[in-house]
């Protein structure tokens, strides 16, 4: 850039920095290296404790690594920083319901649907739960064809998002 060249307008440096770890852990995790993916989501945390696209990614890594308590502090702290956000109220609901802590999971599923009724994910997840605890007919009940069909959407959407990164 010369003495007399501008920064690009569009761009804001805090913007490109907060951006910057999702670009470097989509070419890590494009090429199966998810430690140096977890090292670049943790540096942005320790450098922005508030970045919760980094917070979300992290948990989503976790998981799929089967590290359940980890995940769970890192869906947590979502929480904290997004307490409005059905999707990230839902995300720790399933996680809990998985690990057979359906008390816990429930109520965050629950308030996941409250702030967004046609939540076909958190519909799924809730019958699941229902399935797990033995009441059937409330999981069949919850299990309507519109509101699976939502599910089924955003659960194959998630899938094509993850097959598309990996491209």
């Amino acid at each position: 850039m010369g003495a007399t060249s501008k920064p690009p307008a569009h761009g804001s440096s805090v913007r490109t920095v907060r951006e910057a770890p999702n670009l470097l852990v989509n070419l890590a995790l494009t090429y199966g290296n998810t430690a140096p993916a977890q090292a670049l989501l943790e540096r942005a945390i320790a450098l922005d404790a508030t970045h919760v696209s980094a917070w979300h990614r992290l948990s989503a890594l976790l998981r799929e690594q089967g590290r359940d308590a980890e995940c769970e502090v890192a869906l947590r702290r979502l929480i904290e920083l997004t307490p409005a956000d059905a999707d990230v109220l839902n995300n720790p609901g399933g996680l809990l319901a998985q690990m057979k802590r359906h008390d816990e999971g429930r109520p965050l599923i629950e308030r996941a649907l409250a702030l967004r009724p046609d939540f076909g994910e958190a519909w799924s997840n809730l019958a699941g739960l229902e399935m797990e605890t033995g009441d059937d007919e409330a999981a069949i009940a919850l299990m309507d064809g519109a509101r699976f069909a939502r599910g089924m959407e955003a659960a194959y959407r998630h899938m094509w998002y993850a097959w598309c990164a990996e491209q």
